[in-house]
């Protein structure tokens, strides 16, 4: 049911993880915005079934984990974080869920600091471009260098969007310092076609 934004399964005595299989794969596909799973012996295994199935979700703002029966460890936990923020590479930091933003119960900081992000008020783009420059102090610009110069303006315009995210970043001038290491690592990698270009602009 696409209309649905809603859903309360709580306190379910049919909960198994023959359910909660239905139910992660319904998570990639649905418009859901609210799921209520209060005390229904939620253990790290589900995390992971949930996990993978939200990594397509744009829509899901809260999923509810309250109650003492729900039983989830740090493992469970950190499943989720890097459901929030994947580090292995800037594509799949890019890439991680920008949605969600309530778990309605006790949570580690390193999913804390994530839903805080999500729930700034920023659009989705904004805060995969907050995530990134918390997780990456130093971005590689190396991958651009197919195109020559034409990527840098790209890679410069970047960099000044990403001066207003909405997060404690250090003060903008951390922000401006990753600017001028990218633009340094483009003149470094082609001197020459750095000069010949001003030249062509001096003329």
């Amino acid at each position: 049911n696409k209309s649905l934004t809603t859903l309360d399964l709580s306190y379910d005595p049919w909960a198994s993880n023959v359910g909660w299989l239905s139910l992660s794969t319904l998570l990639s596909t649905t418009n859901l915005k609210h799921l209520q799973l209060d005390s229904n012996f939620i253990n790290d295994n589900t995390a992971f079934l949930f996990a993978g199935a939200l990594l397509q979700n744009d829509t899901l703002e809260s999923l509810v984990l309250t109650g003492h029966r729900n039983t989830m460890t740090t493992t469970g936990w950190s499943v989720f974080s890097q459901l929030l923020c994947d580090t292995s590479s800037i594509n799949a930091t890019f890439l991680s869920n920008h949605t969600i933003r309530y778990f309605g119960c006790t949570i580690p900081r390193n999913v804390s600091k994530y839903l805080a992000l999500n729930d700034s008020g920023s659009e989705t783009k904004q805060i995969a471009m907050c995530k990134i420059l918390r997780s990456y102090h130093e971005i590689d610009v190396k991958p651009f260098f197919e195109w020559d110069l034409k990527a840098l303006p790209l890679v410069v315009r970047w960099f000044n969007r990403a001066r207003t995210c909405p997060i404690e970043m250090r003060g903008s001038k951390s922000v401006r310092k990753r600017k001028f290491w990218a633009i340094y690592q483009f003149v470094r990698a082609m001197p020459i076609l750095v000069v010949r270009k001003w030249t062509e602009m001096d003329s």
